[in-house]
């Protein structure tokens, strides 16, 4: 009995360390290296392996630790294996890993979520793209992380050591000092060697979630960890949070504290975004354990509050909006008669989206770039009631909307105008499809043409379906249309092209438009992405020769990377012969150790030259 004793308190004190959030005391040195605090940390096994249908040579020993500093989220992931494998995506292809916090639910699924991606690399061009979000709430929309969140990855005598410091303030709200736990999940990706020697990826998770590389997924699965009992380090550390992050300018912000200290103990600040300090704070306490931030007399904007306990500092942010009668706004748009209706849809898409933004802010939101639309669209509403023109011809990457014929809603497309815009002057125009998992939001930030062309990118209605369905098509044409009927646009010198999803649908769309289009570019393209993706075989494959004739003649730009580790290349490079089997007029760009990514320079320059060659004169 003494002896069932002893293994039943030993298994419950292993559960209860298996669950702990542990407090690491001093702060961890991001380096690659093990830090001796180490061997305070519980090491934990990941309990999901995925082999992806992969067969490997040698499978190193994983593990990993997590811990509690005051100033982030400690994460590190130890492997037997003797060497750091680089990659520009190695939180999916190895080296690199994922996190993922939440809130705590019911269900341990959460659809408010940050996913933070790590490549550690010792590549400098690859330097931007070796940390950031992934993720959030389900977005699939990339965000810059700060720099106090650090990542490194190193080799030891005993193998390689991937560590990541997380600052709370990028994972905002979720700090375990505020209910006592953290749920998260860890996804790890190995890159080993195949038996037949290609390189391939065993993937290994504490909780599993096929949403970790399945971006249709909008929630992910997570396990909870205990935050160690309370300790110095952690009680009389500054933390706090706002329950209200944005307000309308003018109206209060409740703040709610961690620390246990006594009031006179706390200093405040407030600074705008730029470090600017604003000498007039003013904190109302409520509790020991919560306050009023007044907000009268700032202007709209992003502010930092900062605390400061014990010459320990934490800074948080909150933004203000200016007021804005979104109702009145939309009715004076309306009545508008004479107002061009394309100036006017593009209005109401604005006034549409602003609504939708501040409805579906959570409290712990803030949105810079809401309040700097809400100002934008004030002073251009405010140029239309004064009885100023308003140009259409905005010459840097923007939005507007057309009216579709499809359900009567306002449905956005991004524009680009070449430089040097002339109204007067007819232009030939190039369409762009966005990837997988993203919109037509910042697709025309980069070139899209040669710099002659107006280029457009349609919404196409769709994220992760290939632009299978019909309501993609007529939403690409239907933005075509829109475009041709407020810029003079050179119908016969009309291109189609797409980046990797994008690019079967351009293949697609030109192929169900095949007369409206003069050419089309696939880059890092799958000739057959709808059927695979979507579990079905009667979308046009276009590795069958029926599904080509009607390229029989027609210029077709083909881009891929040789190390592409997403849409395998070899596909591409059958395609292209198919395509020159039938008689298409076929240029490719195969670049050796080039990734999933957009194409080089060089490829860029080739395009421009396909392109001007390919013109209708």
């Amino acid at each position: 009995m003494y002896r069932l004793a002893l293994v039943i308190g030993f298994w419950l004190s292993f559960s209860a360390l298996a669950n702990s959030l542990q407090v690491v005391s001093e702060l961890p040195k991001i380096d690659g290296k093990k830090d001796p605090f180490i061997a305070t940390l519980a090491k934990h096994k990941f309990a999901q392996k995925y082999d992806f249908d992969n067969t490997f040579c040698e499978v190193p020993d994983v593990s990993y630790y997590v811990g509690y500093h005051h100033s982030g989220l400690y994460i590190a992931i130890e492997t037997s294996d003797d060497s750091v494998r680089y990659h520009k995506r190695g939180f999916l292809y190895g080296d690199g890993f994922k996190v993922m916090v939440g809130p705590s639910t019911a269900t341990s699924r959460a659809a408010e979520f940050i996913e933070l991606a790590f490549s550690p690399t010792n590549i400098n061009s690859d330097k931007p793209q070796e940390k950031y979000i992934s993720s959030y709430n389900g977005d699939g929309r990339a965000r810059k992380l700060s720099s106090l969140t650090q990542v490194a990855a190193g080799t030891t005598e005993h193998g390689t050591f991937f560590e990541s410091l997380i600052s709370w303030q990028d994972v905002y709200p979720y700090q375990p000092v505020f209910d006592g736990k953290l749920n998260l999940n860890i996804y790890f990706a190995k890159g080993l060697t195949s038996l037949n020697g290609e390189r391939v990826t065993k993937g290994f998770s504490i909780v599993h979630d096929e949403g970790i590389w399945d971006e249709a997924i909008a929630y992910r699965l997570l396990r909870p960890f205990e935050l160690e009992a309370d300790t110095d380090s952690v009680k009389y550390h500054p933390n706090f949070k706002f329950n209200n992050r944005t307000q309308v300018t003018g109206n209060p912000i409740s703040i709610k504290l961690a620390s246990t200290a006594k009031r006179d103990e706390y200093s405040w600040g407030i600074k705008h975004k730029s470090g600017e300090f604003i000498q007039n704070t003013s904190v109302t306490w409520q509790k020991h354990d919560s306050a009023t931030l007044q907000t009268v007399g700032l202007e709209p904007g992003v502010y930092q509050l900062e605390l400061c306990l014990r010459n320990k500092c934490v800074i948080n942010e909150f933004a203000l909006l200016p007021e804005f009668d979104i109702e009145a706004e939309t009715s004076q748009l309306l009545a508008k008669e004479a107002l061009d209706n394309g100036l006017r849809n593009r209005l109401l898409f604005q006034l549409e989206g602003i609504t939708s933004q501040i409805l579906g802010l959570k409290p712990y939101e803030i949105s810079g770039q809401l309040i700097d639309d809400i100002l934008s669209l004030k002073t251009e509403l405010s140029s239309l009631r004064s009885g100023k023109s308003i140009s259409p011809h905005l010459t840097k990457p923007h939005r507007r909307a057309f009216r579709s014929r499809l359900d009567g809603s306002l449905q956005p497309y991004s524009i680009k105008l070449p430089e040097n815009f002339d109204p007067e002057k007819k232009y030939p125009l190039m369409v762009f499809l966005h990837g997988s998992g993203i919109d037509d939001l910042s697709q025309l930030n980069a070139s899209r043409s040669d710099g002659s062309f107006i280029e457009i990118a349609p919404s196409g209605r769709d994220k992760f379906y290939a632009y299978a369905y019909y309501q993609s098509e007529i939403d690409i044409n239907e933005a075509i249309d829109d475009v041709s009927s407020h810029f003079l646009i050179d119908q016969h010198n009309i291109f189609i092209s797409g980046f990797s999803m994008g690019g079967y649908g351009a293949l697609l769309t030109y192929y169900r438009n095949p007369e409206k289009f003069s050419g089309v570019a696939v880059f890092a393209g799958h000739p057959n992405l709808a059927n695979e993706w979507l579990g079905k075989a009667d979308f046009p494959n276009f590795l069958k020769t029926d599904s080509l004739e009607k390229f029989r003649d027609k210029p077709v730009f083909i881009y891929h990377g040789e190390a592409d580790p997403a849409l395998d290349i070899k596909l591409m490079q059958q395609f292209s012969a198919k395509l020159e089997s039938i008689g298409a007029n076929v240029t490719t760009s195969f670049v050796p150790e080039r990734g999933h990514v957009y194409q080089d320079t060089e490829t860029h320059r080739r395009f421009s030259e396909w392109l001007q060659g390919n013109l209708a004169r």
